[in-house]
């Protein structure tokens, strides 16, 4: 039973690392008009990390053998992510990750100014946390394509 707590907080950490690999990266665009007819859906596209890519890589065979096993894909909202594999271990752990208070499942912060040790991806994490624009795995809004692993 150890082995397998192991291998799922080595995951977490993983899930961790991606998740913010981009949050102190991030850079203005320049402005595009909406309703410019030259933007097709899907045509932005998010931008991942390597261990990302790699991730998404394992991915490809469970999502091969769902389509072979002919399971719907309204089954689930988060279809075909990483982060589909990490929801069903959810129920039976919760962890935030050490240093922060917003950073994990759910928060432990007493406040919403609150920050751990870790102030800078703390406030990341919460600012994901409070945001209401999330873009599924895989799925598209607008022009924006989420081509990556987790919600965005």
């Amino acid at each position: 039973m150890s082995r397998v707590f192991v291998c799922l907080f080595v995951l977490f950490i993983f899930s961790i690392a991606v998740r913010f690999g981009d949050c102190e990266n991030n850079s203005t665009q320049p402005d595009i008009k909406c309703d410019d007819e030259n933007i097709t859906p899907g045509s932005d596209k998010t931008r991942m990390s390597s261990l990302e890519k790699i991730l998404k890589g394992l991915m490809s065979p469970i999502n091969i053998a769902d389509k072979i096993l002919g399971k719907d894909d309204s089954e689930s909202k988060d279809t075909g992510s990483f982060g589909k594999v990490l929801d069903k271990f959810s129920k039976y752990v919760h962890f935030i990750y050490p240093g922060t208070l917003w950073c994990g499942s759910g928060d432990i912060a007493r406040e919403e100014r609150d920050l751990g040790v870790f102030k800078r991806t703390d406030a990341c994490c919460r600012a994901h946390d409070n945001c209401k624009n999330d873009i599924l795995a895989d799925k598209t809004e607008v022009n924006l394509k989420n081509n990556g692993i987790f919600t965005r």
